[in-house]
């Protein structure tokens, strides 16, 4: 059974997992890191879930979710902390910063940075990502739009 600390986490990670599923699979191999990162509209998380990670939910904001992953010789993985920056661009080119801040659940660690979006927009997300410790960034970039349906 879940514990109560660990099932608003557990939801998170569901809502986020159905919404990567639907646009497919989206990480980076870099190195010897996996990085995953989601975009979903916040309206589709519960009233639960938004308040116990201090997030704003509304059609009107979306979530972009970032975490690293290190490659390990025996084939698995492991979370591993990053320093993490980036930008979203509109169709517009309306260019804003992302203010992301960690989240750690357990082992596991996560980025989340939340935006403005018009239904539809589509939407260029970038970001640095530099595990700590180490001198290297990684970037990633992609483009996606958002539904609220």
């Amino acid at each position: 059974m879940l514990s109560v600390r660990v099932l608003p986490f557990f939801i998170l990670l569901c809502g986020l997992l159905a919404s990567t599923l639907a646009t497919a699979a989206q990480k980076e191999d870099v190195g010897p890191y996996e990085i995953h990162y989601s975009a979903i509209p916040t309206g589709f998380l519960t009233p639960e879930v938004a308040q116990s990670y201090n997030l704003t939910r509304s059609r009107a904001i979306g979530l972009l979710n970032i975490s690293v992953l290190e490659k390990l010789e025996d084939g698995t993985t492991r979370p591993v902390a990053a320093m993490v920056d980036g930008r979203v661009t509109n169709d517009i080119r309306q260019d804003r910063a992302l203010s992301f801040r960690e989240v750690k659940e357990g082992e596991a660690i996560y980025y989340l940075a939340q935006f403005q979006f018009g239904e539809g927009e589509r939407l260029e997300y970038r970001a640095n990502i530099r595990p700590r410790g180490h001198d290297r960034s990684y970037p990633i970039r992609f483009t996606q739009g958002l539904f609220n349906e």
